[in-house]
């Protein structure tokens, strides 16, 4: 197996990882599907907004959270939300 297959493996089970996550925070499957797509949101800032959120998980507003970062349409929103996710 190649470095560069190696990497898109990892990074396909990082997102599966990810999926699940957010569905036991109980985060809508559309905003899932919405954050997961969203180019401006790498990977890695996906992964430490999961992983900061599982944190707060049972605190009311975790998943409006997640609908807000998925959001994000420019530069300006993805620096926030690497704020966020820091």
């Amino acid at each position: 197996m190649t470095a560069v297959a190696r990497k898109q493996a990892l990074e396909q089970l990082t997102r599966e990882s990810f999926g699940q996550t957010l569905q036991e925070l109980n985060v809508q499957p559309m905003t899932i599907r919405t954050i997961m797509s969203n180019p401006l949101i790498l990977l890695t800032v996906q992964t430490a907004l999961v992983s900061n959120l599982k944190h707060l998980s049972g605190i009311p507003g975790t998943g409006k959270a997640v609908t807000l970062a998925s959001t994000a349409e420019c530069q300006c929103a993805e620096a926030l939300l690497n704020r966020l996710a820091l």
